[in-house]
């Protein structure tokens, strides 16, 4: 830490409102003086003597206010608990409210909403978040910590995009880690889009190229030998002079085997065919190639063209002359032409994305005259 001294003032002013605000004490919290786990069984007693039992054996002292009315005697057995729940206990089955006073000290009272709010401590935090975006979505925040954690304190610092809390430390804790889960990044989307030109004709080219003339397909007949009958033909020339012997292998297929035949038994060729990718080719162009990033469920707008005037309508002031013609405002409203695409994306929990697309192209048909202006 740099010395007092070389401190600039507003450094120092800094620094002493630090410290001020260190030197505020926290909500106490128990520390009792037992090294260990308490064990301890009390039949048929009132509820002030097991508290002051319980802090006996626990190292600790116990206060009770003036107004406390314990009811009926109990019987209590209590099994390897540290002291924070065996006061616990304790309050649930005499209706009581303890509250720590210091590290060794704990004051009990009835447990009704007037004590409740008397005494017990109350703390303020500021919660900053990191993944709001607009009002909406912190007020859904603020309403939801103050429907699950009953706060009623609870207000939203816009600017900051902050969100102020004051109540019970248990209920300011819950709050905590409410928003905690609330407060998360949303998934994004990156979509790349292609704008591209292409002529009819160009298109109808590229038909032509991939089958100008149909496609002939021969199909070739080759049976497995699991359906085949091998026969054999000999033939035999005898001469004086001459003796030739001939001997032909073939295979047919009787009439028995014709309904064992599969699509094994049969090959088809297929022409080979080449495409060539459209934006490599000279007769399409790429007019705009943009990247859009969405954020889930947050739709995402992408326009590209130029805005349009056109007319919508038109009134006259009826104060003309014979030389001087009455005057005519008209009324004229921007359209936008070219290509528009809204997308909301919906990113799953399994990794899938979905959207939901809405593309719109337009263009100008032609123009009109109008009071001396071309229009749309």
């Amino acid at each position: 830490m740099r010395r007092n001294d070389r401190l600039t003032p507003l450094e120092r002013v800094k620094q002493e409102q630090e410290e001020e605000r260190d030197r505020i004490l926290p909500v106490p919290e128990l520390q009792a003086g037992t090294n260990g786990a308490i064990t301890l069984t009390m039949v048929n007693q009132s509820p002030k003597v097991l508290f002051e039992t319980v802090g006996k054996y626990a190292g600790m002292n116990v206060l009770f206010d003036p107004e406390y009315q314990p009811g009926k005697n109990f019987s209590l057995t209590l099994d390897s608990v540290t002291p924070t729940q065996a006061l616990d206990h304790l309050a649930l089955l005499s209706k009581s409210f303890w509250k720590a006073l210091s590290q060794n000290t704990v004051f009990v009272t009835n447990d009704n909403p007037n004590k409740r709010r008397d005494y017990e401590a109350q703390v303020t935090r500021v919660f900053y978040l990191s993944n709001v975006n607009t009002p909406q979505e912190m007020q859904e925040i603020i309403n939801t910590v103050r429907s699950m954690a009953d706060l009623q304190r609870v207000m939203p610092y816009s600017t900051q995009y902050a969100i102020i809390a004051r109540g019970e430390a248990d209920k300011i804790t819950l709050a905590a880690a409410l928003i905690a889960d609330l407060d998360k990044p949303r998934s994004e989307v990156v979509v790349d889009i292609l704008v591209l030109e292409a002529s009819q004709v160009f298109s109808r080219k590229i038909t032509a190229a991939l089958a100008s003339t149909g496609l002939s397909l021969p199909i070739d007949f080759s049976p497995r030998a699991s359906v085949q009958t091998p026969t054999t033909t000999s033939t035999a020339t005898t001469s004086t002079t001459t003796t030739s012997t001939t001997s032909t292998t073939a295979s047919t297929i009787p009439l028995s085997s014709l309904g064992h035949l599969a699509s094994a038994d049969f090959s088809v060729s297929l022409p080979g065919a080449l495409l060539q990718a459209v934006m490599s080719d000279a007769g399409t162009h790429v007019l705009q190639a943009p990247q859009l990033r969405a954020v889930d469920s947050i739709k995402a707008t992408l326009k590209i063209g130029d805005r349009q005037p056109t007319a919508t309508g038109s009134y006259s002031s009826g104060a003309g002359t014979a030389t001087v013609s009455a005057l005519v405002n008209t009324q004229f409203t921007y359209i936008d032409v070219g290509v528009n695409v809204d997308i909301t994306p919906r990113v799953h929990d399994n990794g899938d994305v979905s959207m939901h697309v809405e593309l719109e192209i337009s263009s100008v048909n032609g123009h009109v005259t109008l009071g001396g202006a071309i229009l749309s």
